[in-house]
This record gives structure tokens, sequence and C-alpha cells, in this order.
């Protein structure tokens, strides 16, 4: 396995030793071995990696895809596949979906609130509807105009439309990518809410991110497409 060197904020100088798409394992010079959470330990920037590269970029080239046919050279857990299935297709509005479901089903990451699907040219949005800012930072609603305004990616600094999937879901209209959305305010449960699409523009608005700074974000009007 070629040797990543990452560093973190308070731990310092480490190396991976294994990476999966929930989870990835340094073992640091003064601080011994830790685990972090994935995608957020990258999006949030605790760890970068010491070759320049962007690290949620890694991380997007190695998950984006599915598990199971991303070549790599770093050691993936793949678990093995529910006995069935459910296809795209055969999701019903309004029904409760379970992480492990999404992630067979679309062939994603368990991971992230934009996840990204090369294998079955999707991008499934999770929207956590909560007021808490601790477990959302992002400010998603329904509005009066009837559609769902969504948040882009980045819970840090200002975001960017041409950064990772909220490139995707800005190109989504011409990109071939089909756009999904679920909604979650209990763990491990997603109201399926069907297949998006864009109803206008992205636009800019200042709110406040994890660290409190006012900053600016994109929000992404959606519409629910009629069958």
């Amino acid at each position: 396995m070629k040797e990543i060197l990452v560093t973190h904020k308070k731990f310092g100088v480490g190396v991976i030793l294994a990476m999966t798409a929930d989870m990835v394992t340094v073992k640091f010079q003064s601080a011994g071995t830790k685990q972090f959470a994935l995608p957020q330990t990258f999006e949030n920037q605790f760890l970068v990696l010491n070759d320049g590269r962007n690290a949620l970029a890694l991380y997007d080239e190695l998950f984006g895809q599915s598990v199971q046919e991303t070549a790599t050279p770093l050691p993936v857990k793949v678990d093995a596949p529910l006995a069935t299935e459910p296809e795209i297709a055969s999701l019903v509005i309004g029904r409760i979906y379970t992480n492990r479901e999404i992630q067979t089903t679309f062939k994603v990451s368990t991971q992230g609130g934009m996840r990204k699907s090369n294998q079955t040219q999707s991008l499934v949005l999770i929207s956590k509807m909560s007021n808490d800012p601790e477990r959302n930072p992002y400010e998603d609603r329904w509005r009066a105009d009837g559609l769902f305004h969504y948040t882009g990616m980045g819970k840090v600094g200002d975001q960017s439309l041409t950064y990772m999937q909220n490139k995707t879901l800005n190109e989504s209209d011409r990109n071939g990518v089909s756009v999904y959305l679920f909604e979650t305010n209990q763990p491990n449960q997603y109201l399926y809410r069907g297949e998006v699409q864009l109803a206008g523009p992205a636009y800019a608005a200042r709110e406040a991110d994890a660290e409190g700074k006012l900053r600016r974000v994109y929000k992404f009007p959606l519409r629910v497409k009629s069958n």
C-alpha cells in the first residue's frame, strides 16, 4: 500500500493505515492510532493530506462509486449484500428506509449529505430535519413555493458551486445524473421524498458555518418529479 501522510490539527503528522467509506484509521507519531469518521473529517479539514491533494477529492475518487467496484490500493471493507436489495424504481415515496438500504440500492456511501454513485449515475441527498445546529448545520426547508431548498456541501467557510457534489447537483439538469431526496430526524430512519430536479438556478445566502462564522452558502431549489 502506498504510504499516505496526513496532518491533524491536534495530533500532528500521521500515516493512514486503512480507510473505508465510513472510517479512516491513522497512526500518529506521538498520539498513537486514532480513528475518524468519514467524510466529515475531510470535509471539516480536521485531516489534510501532506502531499497537497484535496482529501475530499481523494475520498470521492475512492468512494464516489460503489465500494465493490472501486479499485484502490487502500484496504476497503465490503459488507455482505442484503438478501434482497430494493431497486431504485421500486422505492415508495413516503416510506421509511434504512441507511443500509439506501447504500445497497444506490451503491453509495453510508455517510455524508450528498452521496454520488458513478455506477447508478445517481446523487442521493440526505437532509437532517432538525433545528439543532449540533445535529444539522444546514438550513434545508420546504418553502411556501412548494419547493425544497437544499443547502450545498461545505460546513466551514464559503461554499462553491464548483466544489464536488455541489457541481454535480448544479449541473444535474444536463449531466445525466438523477437526484433523489431523503429526509431524516431519527437515527437510521430516512423518509423517501422521491426523485427531484432543479426548479431554478442555485442562489447564494448568508448563514453561519459549523464554527459559528457567517459565510456564503448556496441553496438549490428542488421540485419532486412527477411520475
